[in-house]
């Protein structure tokens, strides 16, 4: 028995589909997506997003700065726990994520060296020992933007496993960008 490939359209319309199912907005929210990009260069991901949230900015960072409790913001982050004692300048974050990229599911694991920079910039560099990520380094800052805040995440992320080729820098556009107006929307819940 052979599998047989389906025709052009019936591929496009699939195709179409995800991106409709996946950048749809939820009505009535102000969280929005200002700018994102993601390219792939070999097994690495850069990514730079930047994300409204209709609070002022003080709230964001109250809500970021709970790093043991950033599951609350987005579905994809199963746990996050603080790894030994925490320190005024530095803390160890573990995060176990379940990220889903189409058809594509997998449980990862993340030990981050998280340093508050700034009192609105956070940096995270993870340990490749500890996790499985050879190497992520990613930064996440919030700005006034009039009454609401702005947020900008940064990341150069290599994972240690396989992704397929068919998930390219444009799925992960997608699937990121849907991840953090998620959090964004999460976030004015709170308020």
């Amino acid at each position: 028995m052979t599998l047989q490939v389906p025709p052009p359209i019936v591929r496009r319309v699939i195709l179409w589909t995800v991106i409709i199912v996946v950048q749809w907005p939820a009505a009535g929210r102000a969280a929005e997506i200002l700018d994102g990009h993601v390219t792939r260069n070999g097994g690495e991901f850069v990514v730079a997003f930047t994300v409204t949230v209709d609070v002022k900015p003080h709230q964001v960072i109250e809500v970021l700065s709970d790093l043991r409790n950033l599951s609350e913001l987005s579905p994809i982050i199963v746990s996050s726990n603080i790894v030994g004692p925490v320190m005024s300048a530095k803390q160890r974050v573990h995060l176990v994520l379940k990220p889903c990229v189409l058809f594509y599911c997998r449980i990862v694991t993340k030990v981050s060296d998280v340093r508050h920079a700034d009192p609105n910039r956070w940096e995270f560099e993870a340990i490749s020992a500890l996790g499985d990520f050879e190497s992520a380094r990613e930064s996440l800052s919030v700005a006034s933007h009039g009454p609401t805040s702005l947020v900008r995440y940064e990341a150069h992320l290599e994972p240690k496993f396989r992704i397929p080729r068919i998930i390219g820098a444009w799925v992960m556009r997608l699937v990121l960008g849907r991840e953090l107006r998620a959090a964004a929307r999460n976030i004015e819940r709170r308020y």
